[in-house]
């Protein structure tokens, strides 16, 4: 087996790659709509960043597991050695949170990595103890439960407020009830009585990880079972399945057709079915990040199989090609990416003796257009250059370590 999915490397590096330019805008005043998260409802580019963060977790644990078993550790050792990764992840999270202040008294407790951190420790319990079906049927109660939860069902404050039919926003849902009843004092400064990475929403986020499992078990039994093309007639249901099909195996060279197409064919037709599912779900249920509604898990889940299944396809001599060597390389730091990036912008609104922080003075250096938003796109991808020049530096230090 190979030791890396290069593809999996790959999807994560995009992943970061897109999360530091979104991220770290010269102004927030002056974005194209292009890079912008949607305001509620909705998908914008940036809010598929952090999905794909778990999806790719989640598909880093079948491949750690294989590792460790190949070493003869025990399930148990396993699951202590993902509590304290868990524990550090947390940990990390809430020391950004508090950068460079510490109020301890006003500290965020949510945040990314803090998701990142119990995400990876349920997915990595649920892979452990229950089957692929199991999985599935999980999955499907979560969605479903969820969307009952925050669609349906008032929470306990909303009467006292309205005298109305029951519609969830913003403020009155049970995500947003649960958050501020446990966590008042502790939330995102900016929305104040809710988080978008608040405890609720925290469960169907460990369904998308879930599908990153799924897509990272169908790699690994891709490459332990030789296929023979005969096994694209379970693809053949009809007519319309067997064109695709088709297709599909006239985009590989004869010699790989053997080793890509059940794979292809898997990653395809299952996101087809979830995107579907998606749309439908969204009727209900609409796309939204800040609620991490069921329709966004299905439709944001989707959009990685095809990304994945598009870097998947690439040859290996394009997957190996010097102009991707900067995206592996933040595909194979993403957690020391997301650390200095959240740590460097800090320092960099920090205010200077004359007024000014470091960041407006870089910015006035780098604006070089007429346009606002293109200098503040400029911000980002000066900063984009920088972070890769910088993972660079310790990569090379800790691997000689």
């Amino acid at each position: 087996m190979k030791p890396r999915n290069k593809s999996l490397d790959l999807f994560r590096g995009f992943t970061v790659f897109w999360m530091v330019i979104v991220n770290n805008p010269g102004n927030w005043g002056q974005i194209y709509s292009f890079f912008k998260h949607a305001t509620w409802d909705g998908l914008g580019s940036a809010d598929f960043v952090f999905p794909f963060f778990l999806i790719a977790v989640g598909a880093s644990i079948p491949f750690a597991y294989s590792k460790r078993k190949s070493l003869a550790e025990s399930d148990a050792r396993i699951l202590f050695h993902i509590f304290l990764r868990a524990l550090f992840l947390i940990s990390i999270g809430l020391l950004l949170n508090g950068f460079p202040d510490y109020q301890w008294s006003e500290l965020r407790i949510p945040g990314v990595l803090q998701r990142i951190g119990v995400v990876y420790f349920f997915a990595y319990v649920i892979y452990l103890r229950l089957n692929s079906s199991l999985q599935f049927i999980l999955y499907l109660c979560i969605l479903l439960s969820y969307t009952i939860g925050i669609v349906y069902l008032a929470p306990p404050d909303w009467n006292f407020v309205q005298n109305v039919p029951f519609r969830y926003d913003s403020i009155y849902n049970w995500a947003a009830y649960i958050d501020r009843s446990l966590l008042n004092g502790h939330l995102w400064k900016i929305t104040k009585v809710w988080d978008p990475e608040g405890i609720l929403s925290t469960i169907p986020s460990i369904a998308s990880a879930l599908m990153g499992i799924w897509i990272s078990e169908w790699f690994i039994i891709n490459q332990r079972v030789n296929v023979d093309l005969t096994s694209k007639e379970k693809f053949q249901l009809q007519s319309s399945i067997r064109a695709i099909s088709n297709f599909l195996l006239r985009l590989f060279p004869d010699n790989q057709k053997k080793v890509y197409f059940p794979v292809v064919g898997k990653i395809f037709f299952v996101g087809i079915f979830f995107l579907i599912l998606g749309f439908l779900v969204h009727n209900v249920f609409p796309i939204n990040k800040s609620l991490w509604s069921s329709s966004f898990v299905l439709v944001t889940g989707a959009s990685a199989y095809f990304f994945i299944l598009i870097l998947y396809s690439l040859p290996e001599s394009w997957q190996d090609a010097k102009i991707l060597k900067p995206i592996l390389l933040l595909g194979q730091s993403a957690l020391f990416v997301f650390v200095f990036t959240g740590l460097f912008s800090r320092i960099l609104n920090l205010v200077l003796h004359d007024g000014k922080s470091t960041k407006q003075i870089v910015l006035s250096t780098v604006s070089i257009f007429g346009e606002p938003k293109a200098n503040s796109l400029f911000y980002s991808l000066v900063y984009l250059f920088f972070t890769i020049g910088i993972t660079f530096i310790w990569r090379k230090i800790t691997q000689r370590i």
